[in-house]
């Protein structure tokens, strides 16, 4: 089973509480999707990369639909979630494309850190 630690920082974009709170306190299952995140979303954001290499506007949006419920149940922060609502908005209506690649860019870090901090908190209940 994998548990929040309680003292991660402000700065990290990870919350255990946060996504045992939309599963109501199952444990199992939280710990099933946090494998998934890490399996999928780094699979995902490539997916999205090509997708805007190839201005395919809508298949960016079914992507990042598909990414945003496992970001807000586990996202510590807002922002990564407005960050994927605006992204998906924009992609869906062709509007703002020219901010989309930097969009994309953000969309990408943030997300390496948060599989990080799923990682890095999965570790330190192992050892």
């Amino acid at each position: 089973m994998i548990q929040n630690t309680g003292d991660m920082e402000e700065t990290q974009l990870f919350s255990y509480d946060s996504l045992l709170n939309y599963v109501k306190g199952n444990t199992a299952f939280a710990d099933r999707i946090l494998m998934l995140i890490i399996e999928e979303l780094p699979k995902d954001i490539l997916i999205i990369e090509e997708a805007m290499e190839c201005r395919e506007w809508q298949r960016v949006a079914l992507i990042v639909h598909k990414i945003k419920p496992n970001i807000q149940m586990c996202s510590k922060h807002r922002f990564l979630f407005d960050l994927i609502l605006n992204l998906e908005k924009d992609c869906r209506e062709n509007t703002q494309l020219d901010t989309i690649p930097a969009r994309i860019k953000e969309l990408k870090a943030h997300s390496q850190q948060l599989v990080a901090a799923i990682k890095e908190s999965i570790i330190s209940k192992i050892t």
